[in-house]
């Protein structure tokens, strides 16, 4: 089963697109919020070998 199967199998084409923006909102709220805040993150380590 995949994440899409709810959306797919919607009874009607209201709710695959009202399941289908939720998703998207969500998705794009959290990839903001996830990497808004991770800078330090970015930066090269100084413990990272060098091959």
């Amino acid at each position: 089963m995949s994440i899409a199967f709810p959306i797919m199998n919607a009874a009607d084409a209201a709710t695959a697109v009202g399941l289908s923006l939720i998703h998207i909102v969500t998705g794009i709220g959290w990839f903001f919020s996830v990497h808004s805040g991770n800078n330090k993150l970015h930066v090269p380590s100084k413990d990272a070998a060098v091959a």
